[in-house]
């Protein structure tokens, strides 16, 4: 495995190489984690019982997707990408500006998917909390230094796994006290509805500024429909899933959101320390999508500035400095999260 060659530059066509299909397994795997779940808590804090909830992410997230899926097809076609194709509608410096505010969010989509990761190992990591956060962010360093073929292969490890671990979580998920009325279409408000619509649409959206950057080496020849419903199917079936067991878990288990890996890991007794690691493989799985998206953001608004040759030492180095950022900025926020997890609004 080497270090990828590329960075914000045109995939020639005699280096294009995978198959739509491993786009199924980049977005169905970039849901399977515990900020997913953890968003799935949300409307039923609002106050929707779970036949509402459940019906609220599905539409949202079939929404949602479409956008998000779309962006995924320019991927073969243009080979660059998907922040730099910004420079088609707002220049080559206009761009600098909506360049700005995506890294805020891949920064911030870290530090969220760091602090949860961490949070969860607390119990039984022999590391005090910061030193969890730091190894986090060495793991998520590695694989973002590799980048594409190493992201990929990860992903679909990842989505497999998932596929077992979750539908045994599903299973367990489901044998919790839950009153029955839960799944009845009753006490229907269509104000929280609606904005339990808007979270799943958005999730699906937040990911519109990765896209691209995943497909981008597919062969141009690609057909446009494949790319666009292999990764439409993978985020539509990964994300809905993981906010519906979210919701169920917030209904099932007492104060479920002040600490949502290690519920999800407690729902497998003694078999809770290998969901331990496999919760922190979801969270860097993800995060390294951020790194790798905030690195490409961050050549593309130096690069009208100051030409850069990405040379695989260019590219260690940019990549450290910004694990660094973003792991300093986990420390820093880490008791504004502990703080901020509220309570569930349901008992089981």
């Amino acid at each position: 495995m080497q270090v990828e060659k590329r960075s914000i530059d045109f995939i020639p066509e005699t280096e294009r190489h995978g198959q739509p299909g491993s786009l199924f397994f980049i977005w169905f795997g970039a849901n399977m984690n515990i900020t997913t779940i953890a968003s799935g808590v949300l409307p039923v804090v609002m106050g929707l019982n779970l036949f509402w909830s459940a019906l609220a992410i599905i539409i949202g997230s079939l929404l949602g997707a479409i956008f998000m899926a779309s962006h995924s097809a320019q991927g073969p076609k243009l080979g660059i990408p998907q922040m730099i194709q910004s420079r088609a509608q707002f220049g080559v410096l206009g761009a600098v500006l909506p360049l700005l505010f995506v890294m805020l969010i891949y920064l911030g989509f870290f530090v969220s998917n760091t602090l949860l990761a961490a949070q969860a190992l607390e119990s039984v990591s022999p590391l005090p909390a910061t030193g969890n956060i730091y190894l986090i962010g060495a793991l998520c360093f590695v694989v973002a230094l590799y980048g594409y073929r190493l992201i990929h292969r990860l992903q679909k490890v990842l989505s497999l796994l998932s596929l077992l671990v979750f539908i045994a979580a599903t299973v367990l998920a489901l044998q919790l006290p839950i009153p029955a009325e839960q799944w009845l279409p009753t006490g229907f408000s269509l104000s929280k509805f609606l904005v339990a619509v808007s979270i799943a649409v958005t999730w699906q959206l937040s990911y519109a500024p990765y896209v691209a950057d995943y497909s981008r080496y597919l062969p141009s020849s690609t057909p446009t429909a494949k790319v666009f419903w292999y990764g439409y199917a993978g985020t539509v079936s990964g994300g809905a899933w993981m906010m519906i067991l979210g919701a169920i878990l917030s209904v099932g288990i007492t104060d479920f959101s002040s600490n949502v890996g290690s519920h999800v890991a407690g729902l497998f007794g003694s078999g809770a320390l290998l969901l331990f690691a496999f919760i922190v493989y979801g969270q860097v799985s993800i995060n390294v999508f951020n790194l790798y998206g905030a690195f490409m953001s961050t050549i593309t608004v130096i690069e009208p500035f100051a030409r850069l040759k990405v040379t695989p030492r260019v590219r260690g180095l940019f990549m450290l400095v910004i694990s660094l950022v973003a792991t300093a900025l986990c420390t820093i926020s880490q008791d504004d999260f502990i703080n901020f997890c509220p309570p569930s609004a349901t008992t089981g």
